[in-house]
């Protein structure tokens, strides 16, 4: 049941937080599930493989990463990923070259084509993912509940 639970939870990880709430398959989702499985390898993922563009200012990396993600979800095709974007084929294969430049990383070679994919997927799981909640303050602190001598508290529900 606690496998069942993580990888159920890993799934909800890998949702766009866009996405209207539903059902979220992992099989569907397994790249964006090894990306999530793992977030200080995804922080090395990021900077080793998209750091040039985060590098640059916020607009323009954000320009150049919308249509990396298009452009990967339109399976590679600049046409498809230009009407989704709304701009011309030619822009789309211009962003693409700046990114290739910047990257080091070919858009024709598949190995390349698969870093890029998970850094993406890195770069937008960072993005959607909530602040993460204060650390659990100590016992004895204030406003710490008290728990009795030599137990812990194994309830996720605040006491009372």
């Amino acid at each position: 049941l606690a496998g069942a639970r993580r990888l159920a939870a890993l799934a909800l990880r890998t949702a766009p937080a866009a996405a209207a709430p539903g059902a979220v398959l992992l099989d569907e989702r397994l790249p964006a599930a090894l990306v999530a499985g793992d977030p200080e390898l995804a922080g090395r993922l990021r900077e080793v493989v998209l750091g040039p563009v985060l590098a640059l200012p916020p607009e323009d990396a954000r320009v150049l990463l919308d249509t990396l993600g298009t452009w990967l979800a339109c399976r590679g095709s600049t046409t498809y990923a230009a009407q989704r974007l709304y701009c011309h084929r030619n822009t789309v294969s211009n962003r693409l070259r700046r990114l290739e430049q910047l990257t080091g990383r070919a858009l024709s070679d598949p190995a390349h084509v698969v870093e890029l994919a998970l850094a993406h997927a890195a770069v937008t799981q960072r993005a959607a993912t909530p602040a993460a909640p204060p650390p659990p303050a100590p016992r004895g602190a204030p406003g710490a509940a008290p728990t009795p001598g030599g137990t812990a508290r194994r309830s996720p529900r605040p006491p009372g």
